[in-house]
């Protein structure tokens, strides 16, 4: 009777680790996929690789600060953009033009949902305003750039 049970305990034991293996070796497969559908452009939907390849910032003449971005598509796939912020905060007004006074505001010349092709480039201004919350010179801001997939890219540049 001893040896029954031994191999009724091994049999159960193997009822529970087959399905156990099934369903992570079935995951692994549905993670492999979705990383490939995503990279080959299948699908619809996705967005471009952007890399921030420069970012300088400078005052104006009414000392708002200029925040210049120089993006970079390193994919096949077009970027779509989809917002700009800076640190959290969206900007108020795309496709602006330089403020001609001190202003409160976040604006930006680039236009909301451009695509940038791939291997393409894109340099945009966002103005900060200098009466704009509690920023001074010297502070680091975050500014963030999101694509159509919900990606966001950040990088951080100290104001002059």
């Amino acid at each position: 009777m001893t040896g029954g049970r031994k191999a009724q305990a091994k049999s159960a034991v193997s009822f529970v680790v087959v399905p156990v293996i099934l369903i992570v070796l079935a995951i692994a497969f549905a993670v492999y996929m979705i990383g490939w559908t995503r990279n080959s452009g299948v699908g619809g939907g996705e967005c471009g690789v952007i890399e921030i390849q420069g970012i300088n910032c400078s005052l104006d003449t009414n000392r708002n600060w200029v925040v210049t971005v120089v993006l970079r598509n390193v994919d096949d796939v077009g970027f779509s953009l989809s917002r700009v912020s800076v640190n959290g905060k969206e900007l108020s007004s795309y496709g602006a033009s330089a403020p001609d006074s001190a202003v409160r505001t976040l604006t930006s010349d680039i236009v909301k949902g451009v695509e940038i092709p791939g291997g393409g480039c894109c340099v945009f201004n966002v103005w900060i305003g200098v009466k704009y919350g509690f920023l001074t010179s010297g502070n680091v801001v975050f500014i963030e750039i999101g694509g159509s997939d919900g990606v966001e890219y950040r990088a951080n540049i100290m104001l002059a």
